[in-house]
């Protein structure tokens, strides 16, 4: 059987033929919500009210978008991991529309029992207040129905992994809120990704926070959200077919790196409950967002949903996942580019490597002028002009047309050039380094 090739299509924003109400899992193959940071608290405050009312909206408009979702994510901080507070979630869940099959991963809040005195009161000067890592651990366990804090499945032949910490600040206050990966989980997700990998098959990633430096909010000084980001970054851009969903910035969508490749994609799903602003503060009006996925014979469209308003948040971004296109390194001078927020690729189709253009001035030493209103990029260095259009074969150095075999595109909101065409253009030497996969400029 012929294999399908898929693409990923993330549209934050209203796909005309769609509106509220209206379903959306017509041609999918299989559709799911993802919803971080619920928040959900008992009590009877406004606050703890509030995160409640918000949950059962957000529910209510999935099942009007998709009643026939395959199944929901909620990609931790649940609540403050106290145990009125999972029956609180307990009982939203069971009194409100959700898809049957209902995933769950631990966020940090779900150790935050340790900050709460017996009695329930807010203590943070009693930490942890008698409260053990492994006690917050087992009443997650208990209430998603698992036995560790990470766990796979499979829904129509794709796979479905989740990540989680194992510690939190008893072990090491320096953990502060970040997750905390095992050698051992660590070790089962490499082995996990492997199985049944059908190149250009999408794989989800599930884990509450994210890699720094990536979605939005992750830029942060003082950001690290993964204690073994570097690790867990290797494992993953071996397997370029994955996405990586994650929350806990609660930075709102429909800002610049919602959506970041980078060897693989980066998907930030904001915050259903107390969204923040770019300033890392609550966004003063009430607001509750979270992203609704369908996967298609040949694409995976995620869409980023506002709960309050009811309709599909306004920006746009492309990305394509398929088999013409495979992970490249490139060397300058002796040494490696490191690449900030999107990564080259090779185009399979031609042998060419596509190089982001906001990544290519510095190394190459060339003055780039992006032209927004024709599509244009102009490269200049040493009295030559060197000017390529988004969609066109074509170029021209210094007034002259030449064709191109691949024309500059967009990926991610991000423009791509072949990087061999810039070379040849600029009598700059280049080589392919076939045994490392990379491009060798000297």
């Amino acid at each position: 059987m012929k294999q399908k090739l898929f693409r990923m299509i993330s549209i934050f924003g209203a796909l005309c033929s769609l509106g509220v109400g209206q379903p959306v899992y017509a041609q999918n193959i299989i559709s799911f919500p993802v919803l971080s940071d619920i928040h959900v608290m008992d009590g009877n405050d406004d606050f703890q009210q509030k995160s409640r009312t918000s949950f059962q909206r957000a529910l209510q408009d999935i099942d009007n978008m998709n009643p026939k979702a395959d199944a929901l994510i909620i990609n931790g901080d649940l609540g403050d991991g106290l145990p009125h507070d999972y029956a609180a979630l307990d009982t939203l869940l069971k009194g409100s529309p959700h898809p049957t099959k209902t995933f769950f991963t631990i966020g940090n809040h779900e150790f935050y029992s340790a900050f709460y005195a017996p009695d329930a009161t807010w203590n943070p000067d009693g930490f942890p207040n008698g409260e053990t890592e492994q006690a917050s651990i087992q009443r997650f366990l208990q209430f998603a129905g698992r036995n560790k804090v990470y766990g796979d499945t499979w829904i129509n032949d794709f796979h479905f992994l989740f990540l989680g910490s194992e510690q939190f600040e008893q072990s090491d206050r320096s953990n502060d809120n970040d997750a905390y990966l095992s050698k051992e989980q660590l070790k089962w997700l490499k082995e996990k990704l492997q199985e049944k990998a059908v190149p250009g098959r999408p794989i989800f990633v599930f884990l509450h926070q994210p890699l720094p430096n990536t979605v939005a909010g992750t830029s942060l000084p003082y950001y690290r959200g993964v204690i073994q980001h570097q690790e867990l970054k290797d494992i993953l851009s071996s397997h370029p077919e994955v996405i990586l969903f994650s929350g806990h910035t609660h930075w709102k969508l429909g800002l610049p790196h919602s959506i970041v490749r980078n060897g693989f994609t980066m998907v930030n799903s904001s915050s259903e409950f107390e969204p923040y602003d770019t300033n890392d503060q609550p966004i003063p009006s009430d607001s509750s967002e979270g992203l609704l996925i369908n996967v298609l014979t040949d694409k995976v469209e995620i869409k980023g949903r506002d709960f309050v308003n009811k309709k599909w948040i306004s920006e746009t971004s492309i990305a394509r996942l398929d088999q013409n296109k495979r992970n490249v390194s490139v060397r300058i001078k002796g040494k490696p580019v490191s690449f900030s927020d999107a990564a080259p690729y090779v185009d399979t189709s031609k042998n060419r490597t596509m190089i982001p253009l906001s990544e290519l001035s510095n190394p190459l030493q060339l003055n780039v002028k992006w032209d927004a209103q024709n599509q244009t990029a102009k490269f200049t260095k040493s009295g030559k002009e060197v000017v390529l259009k988004i969609g066109e074969k074509q170029a021209t150095i210094n007034g002259e047309k030449v064709d191109l075999d691949l024309p500059v595109s967009t990926e991610m909101d991000r423009i791509y050039v072949p990087l061999y065409f810039i070379c040849q253009a600029f009598e700059i030497k280049d080589k392919w380094d076939a045994a490392n996969n990379e491009v060798v400029i000297s």
